[in-house]
């Protein structure tokens, strides 16, 4: 759990030096909804997201966004009938590419602290 927090710090002075930086966790949706089969890895996703707002809020006026990822439903080993997803499929990891780059590109400068479930609609469901 503090793995994430201590690469950040780690990294983040040569950012602030540049005044420039992104930083784009990947997590899981066990850290956002209930799992009862498990709680100790669902706390300690949990321990990952929340950070990502603080972080945010620390570093966001030397230029460096800090937001998450949440993929879910991208396994190849779940039948795409059984997905539960809008859009009645499994995720490609290909398709994280976009949500990643832009994250890490000046067409994010106002988006810091965030976290952005990539789940083909899963979470609306």
């Amino acid at each position: 759990m503090s793995d994430p927090f201590f690469i950040n710090e780690a990294l983040v002075g040569s950012m602030k030096a540049q005044k420039w930086g992104r930083i784009v966790h990947i997590t899981s949706t066990d850290g956002l909804h209930s799992a009862p089969n498990a709680v100790s890895y669902g706390a300690a996703i949990a321990g990952v997201t929340q950070p990502v707002r603080s972080m945010a809020d620390a570093w966001s006026h030397f230029g460096v966004t800090v937001n998450a990822i949440v993929p879910n439903c991208f396994s190849e080993q779940i039948d795409d009938v059984e997905v539960g997803t809008c859009i009645g499929r499994t995720g490609k990891a290909t398709e994280l590419d976009g949500p990643i780059l832009f994250l890490c590109s000046n067409a994010s400068t106002y988006v810091t602290g965030q976290t952005l479930n990539v789940d083909g609609g899963h979470t609306a469901k």
